[in-house]
């Protein structure tokens, strides 16, 4: 099964969106240690560091879920019209856009000639 160019870039996308967060939460977390040790300063143990660390770094997730973490947008009149299609002109689009991407991967498609 062939997977068009706009799957190859949602998945990229979406690989990009993980390291996005990944990144995000690992900054967080070493902020998170940071704040620990710098709020308990020389009288620091290991234990304590680990309490507040633990702490912080829940309040950030607390703070990420309520404020960073996408909401579904509203359906644009273009998805709303598409999803009104019947079954039979949505195949229909979609076996066009499959021909024509075949015919550019398979170089068919080579020049456009101009008037």
């Amino acid at each position: 099964m062939k997977k068009s160019i706009e799957q190859f870039i949602k998945e990229k996308n979406e690989r990009i969106d993980k390291l996005i967060e990944k990144k995000e939460k690992s900054i967080a977390y070493f902020n998170s240690v940071n704040a620990a040790v710098a709020l308990l300063g020389s009288k620091a143990t290991k234990k304590k560091i680990i309490e507040w660390r633990d702490f912080f770094y829940t309040e950030w997730r607390r703070w990420y879920l309520d404020n960073i973490i996408p909401q579904p947008k509203p359906l644009t009149e273009t998805q709303i019209e598409y999803g009104k299609r019947t079954f039979q002109e949505k195949y229909n689009e979609r076996s066009q856009l499959d021909d024509i991407e075949t015919d550019v991967i398979e170089g068919k498609l080579l020049t456009i000639q101009a008037d």
